[in-house]
């Protein structure tokens, strides 16, 4: 990142040679100093104003110095009264300004004055320092401004005190010399940092377009809510990533006599996640609507063997991707319903009535345990039966006053409380109780639940 500084700041004036670039780095400093600024520039009102009373009070009245200070306490009310915009524009300019008139006007009242300089010769170095403070970003204008009020007074402080020419080594040059050093040394360092943030922030955006674009290719492969009302009308579907793409995915298919929906947990969340649930989805697209396979303890069999196939998990033992899962055919016209499940489970809801399936103790994809064929469970359905299926983000979720989990106890006896309601209400309950429930938490993990209304 140092080789790109160097071509693009100008090392003697110590600015961007963008001149767009250079206005920006300004609009940052600025930003980042204006409250610094705003004190800097009521304080030294204050001081000045004391410096002034102590002046007149030791020198008496001088009709000059005194014109001269009506015109700074005019522009200081302009600047205090003006926008921040008008402060962004002109902070610098009229610091410049009054602080360079400042410190020469008191120099020729107290040359032309019997009076001793304040602070002796302390106040060259006292001029160079703040020339330097009172430009947070501007090199060029901090070594003017030091200049413009340090040698005036130097000649005139050495000329009026008889001072050897000598002491100039140590109540200018040598201060001089440091401050623009770490002057210039801090304008550098600010400027890479800048530099830095603007790169990584401007990589961070490409990352998130490219997620945002990512989002829009997944979110095509999902199952539309229109196809989903249309295949499963009492239906409703609570789907909310952690991330800006998900691990957790839903499906559903119709063929002559059967509808196929699943829920589907993909190892990891994010964009891991999301690769994950395209391959899911691609498969049982694949291997039931193109394959035909119609029994779901076969079908998820398949969906192993293609993910242990095509990710080479057999050749790499650290390769454990896969998914969780509940893939239920519905066969309307005999109301019932074989399913099988992996790493997940269905529940039933029946007069308020709840009933929980657990599946198989395994994941869809390669895992350390012995590799066993998926069962399968055939229930008999009736009228307002309420079935669910679901990912664990929703009870797995830290929330609530004691910032516990929410738990699977909790989750059942929401459903059984809301089984009565329509989709639509069940849909607003569920949301509701997940989002009160987080607060201001964040959220663990994508969470994904579907509920049916057997009709």
């Amino acid at each position: 990142m140092m080789e790109l500084n160097k071509k693009i700041i100008d090392r003697f004036f110590c600015k961007f040679k963008d001149v767009d670039l250079e206005q920006d780095y300004k609009s940052y400093a600025n930003e980042k100093s204006k409250k610094f600024n705003f004190r800097l520039l009521v304080i030294v009102y204050f001081i000045g104003l004391f410096v002034i009373i102590d002046d007149i009070l030791t020198t008496g009245f001088d009709f000059f110095y005194i014109l001269w200070h009506l015109f700074a306490q005019v522009l200081f009310w302009i600047m205090f009264l003006s926008s921040e915009d008008f402060k962004k524009k002109f902070y610098e300019k009229y610091f410049f300004i009054t602080w360079v008139g400042f410190m020469n006007a008191g120099a020729y009242l107290y040359y032309f004055s019997p009076e001793p300089f304040p602070a002796g010769e302390g106040v060259i170095t006292s001029s160079i320092l703040f020339s330097f403070t009172i430009y947070p970003f501007a090199f060029i204008e901090s070594v003017v401004a030091s200049i413009a009020t340090s040698i005036p007074m130097a000649i005139m402080l050495f000329h009026k005190e008889n001072i050897d020419p000598g002491h100039l080594i140590y109540q200018f040059i040598m201060p001089f010399g440091l401050l623009v050093y770490f002057k210039f040394s801090n304008e550098i360092l600010k400027r890479s940092d800048f530099l830095n943030e603007k790169t990584a922030k401007s990589k961070q955006k490409e990352i998130n377009d490219s997620i945002n674009y990512a989002k829009k290719i997944q979110e095509a492969m999902l199952v539309s809510e229109d196809y989903l009302k249309e295949t499963l009308p009492k239906s409703f579907i609570f789907y909310q990533p952690k991330d800006i793409v998900s691990g957790d995915f839903y499906w559903a298919h119709k063929d002559e006599s059967n509808v196929f929906f699943s829920v589907s947990d993909c190892t990891g969340h994010g964009v891991p996640g999301a690769l994950m649930s395209m391959i899911g989805t691609t498969l049982l697209n694949e291997i039931i609507v193109e394959m035909k396979f119609k029994e779901t303890d076969k079908i998820l069999n398949e969906m192993r063997n293609q993910i242990i196939k095509n990710l080479h998990q057999e050749e790499s033992n650290n390769q454990r991707d896969g998914m969780d899962m509940t893939l239920v055919k519905l066969n309307l016209i005999n109301k019932e319903i074989e399913f099988s499940s992996a790493n997940n489970s269905l529940i039933l809801v029946r007069n308020e009535d709840l009933t929980i399936f657990k599946g198989d103790h395994q994941p869809v994809g390669l895992h350390s345990g012995k590799k066993i064929p998926f069962s399968k469970q055939n229930l008999k359905l009736e009228t307002d039966d309420m079935i669910y299926i679901f990912s664990d983000g929703y009870q797995d979720q830290f929330g609530g006053e004691k910032n516990k989990k929410f738990m699977l106890s909790r989750l059942k006896k929401l459903l059984v409380r809301i089984s009565k309601e329509d989709e639509n209400k069940q849909l607003n309950f569920i949301e509701n109780e997940f989002n009160s429930w987080k607060g201001d938490n964040e959220q663990i993990d994508d969470v994904c639940l579907m509920g049916l209304r057997i009709t």
